[in-house]
């Protein structure tokens, strides 16, 4: 069995991880980078939410900038995550436009996490776990 041998927070590696639309990504690199994106969001949102409150809710609208940086800085990471696991699964970046579809979401959603990528190198890029 292979294993991927580039730890997750290896320096410069979660950078191109979150922020980069180039390579491949693996699924267990994929589930892994969503659950710590979902965290982090959640962490982030509390943290804004709360900063609020303890104002007294007079300066909630400061808080909005921030949560709008939030969210779009976290959504860019999550669709460069989407290219990638694409680009593993030998699938242009295009493939990921379907997962605003209703319904028809389910079907990529599956398949980037549990469909396994292609084996060796390809158009993309070499194999995550080689």
């Amino acid at each position: 069995m292979h294993s991927d041998s580039t730890p997750l927070f290896a320096d410069g590696h979660l950078s191109h991880l979150l922020f980069s639309f180039k390579g491949r990504v693996n699924r267990r690199r994929y589930f892994v980078a969503n659950i710590l994106l979902g965290a982090a969001t959640i962490l982030g949102s509390m943290l804004l939410i709360g900063t609020a409150v303890e104002d007294g809710g007079d300066s909630a609208y400061l808080s909005g900038i921030p949560a709008i940086i939030l969210l779009l800085v976290m959504s860019f990471s999550g669709v460069a995550l989407m290219v990638k696991r694409s680009h593993d699964l030998d699938k242009s970046g295009h493939f990921v436009w379907l997962m605003l579809v209703p319904l028809i979401n389910l079907w990529p959603s599956l398949v980037m996490l549990f469909h396994r990528g292609t084996q060796g190198e390809n158009r993309f890029g070499p194999d995550p776990l080689a």
